[in-house]
C-alpha cells in the first residue's frame, strides 16, 4: 500500500471566533473554580463530598465539548458575531477547489454531525455525499459504491463515528479532518478507510485545526496517547496506565494556556507540528513538511490493528478500480488557491 502522509495545519481564528472562544473559556474558568470551591468546602466541613458536590470527569468533558464546538461550529452559539466563513471552512474551500480541479476525490470528516450537515450544503456544487449515523444503511451503501466506482460524488462528508469501521473508501486520495477526538486509535480508523488494500496512490491526511487553546491541548494529549500506544505495541516497557487522562490536570493546563495573551503566545510558540496561518481574503494557504513526526504516523509505524474485513469490504477490494496515475500535485510545500 502506498504511504499515508499526515500533516497538521494550524489556522488563525477570525476575530469573531477568537472573541467567542475568550468568552466561553471565561465561563469555563468560572465554572471550574466554583466547582472546586464547592468540593473543597464539603471536604472541609464533613470529610467527603456528595455526588452533586464533586468535580467529576463527566462534568469536565461536558464543559470541554462546548469549547470544542467553538473551534468547529461557532455559528451554533446565538451570541456569535461572525458568519459562516470560519477559518476552517475558508481553508477547506481552497483545498477542495484545487483538488477537484485535478479530478481528485476527498473525504472530509468531523465528529460533529451539525458540521457535516453544513459541509453537505457548502460543498454541494462539487457533488458531495453525506454519511452520518442517521443515514439509512441502504443510502450509505449506495453513496459508498458510487464514490468508489463512479465519477460522482467527488466528496464524502462524514462523521467519524459513522465512517470509522466496516467500509472501504480507497478512491479518496485526500482525507481532511476538521476536528479532533479524544482517542488517537478512533481517529486512525477514520483515515484507514482510505489507506488499505486497494489504495493505489499516496494518501494525504490533513488536520485543519484552529489555533485555539482547546485544540492545541487536545493535539498535545493525542501525541502523548499515540506514543504510549506505539510503545505498547512494540512490546517496549511502558505503563499503559499513563495513557489515562487526568481531567483536572487537563482543565487546569487549558485554563493556564487560555490566559490573556493566548493568541500572541500560540502564534509565536511554534511546536513543529504545523504552521499558524492567517486566511485573509487574498491570503494563500500553504505549508511545509513538519519538523517532527505527526502523532498519527506513530500508529501507522506499528501497524495498528483493526477489525477483521467484512464481506462488503472484501467485495469492494476484489472489485477495486484499476490503478490510476500518480497524484498530480506535490504532497507538501504546495499552495491552494
Amino acid at each position: 500500500i502506498p504511504p499515508a502522509n499526515l500533516e497538521t495545519v494550524w489556522l488563525s481564528p477570525t476575530e469573531a471566533e477568537a472573541q467567542l472562544y475568550e468568552e466561553m473559556q471565561s465561563r469555563f474558568r468560572e465554572w471550574y473554580q466554583e466547582k472546586l470551591e464547592m468540593e473543597q468546602r464539603a471536604l472541609q466541613a464533613r470529610g467527603y463530598a456528595s455526588t452533586q458536590e464533586q468535580l467529576t470527569p463527566v462534568e469536565i468533558l461536558s464543559q470541554l465539548t462546548a469549547l470544542r464546538r467553538v473551534a468547529s461550529q461557532p455559528w451554533s452559539f446565538p451570541w456569535y458575531k461572525g458568519g459562516m466563513d470560519t477559518c476552517k471552512l475558508v481553508a477547506l474551500d481552497r483545498i477542495v477547489k484545487r483538488a477537484t480541479r485535478g479530478g481528485e476525490k476527498l473525504i472530509v470528516a468531523s465528529w460533529q454531525k451539525e458540521v457535516v450537515e453544513v459541509l453537505g450544503d457548502r460543498l454541494r456544487r462539487y457533488s458531495c455525499g453525506v454519511i452520518r449515523g442517521d443515514v439509512p444503511i441502504a443510502e450509505r451503501n449506495r453513496l459508498i459504491q458510487a464514490f468508489q466506482k463512479e465519477d460522482l460524488p467527488r466528496i464524502l462528508a462524514v462523521t467519524t463515528g459513522s465512517a470509522g469501521l466496516g467500509i472501504t473508501l480507497t478512491r479518496a486520495t485526500t482525507v481532511i479532518l476538521l476536528d479532533l477526538e479524544w482517542s488517537p486509535a478512533a481517529m486512525a480508523q477514520m483515515w484507514r478507510r482510505a489507506h488499505r488494500i486497494g489504495q493505489t496512490r499516496e494518501l494525504k491526511v490533513v488536520f485543519l485545526l484552529a489555533n485555539l487553546p482547546i485544540e492545541r491541548k487536545m493535539n498535545e494529549l493525542l501525541a502523548q496517547k499515540g506514543e504510549a500506544i506505539a510503545l505498547a505495541m512494540r512490546d517496549e516497557t511502558v505503563d499503559v496506565a499513563t495513557s489515562a487522562v487526568d481531567w483536572r490536570e487537563f482543565a487546569q493546563e487549558l485554563i493556564t494556556l487560555g490566559q490573556p495573551g493566548w493568541r500572541t503566545r500560540l502564534l509565536e510558540g511554534g511546536d513543529g507540528q504545523g504552521v499558524a496561518l492567517g486566511l485573509g481574503s487574498h491570503a494563500e494557504l500553504s505549508w511545509g513538511r513538519s519538523s517532527v513526526v505527526h502523532w498519527g504516523a506513530r500508529l501507522l509505524e506499528v501497524g495498528l490493528e483493526e477489525a477483521p474485513e467484512t464481506k462488503k469490504e472484501e467485495e469492494a477490494r476484489v472489485h477495486n478500480l484499476p490503478q490510476r496515475e500518480q497524484h498530480p500535485y506535490p504532497l507538501f510545500a504546495q499552495t491552494w488557491d
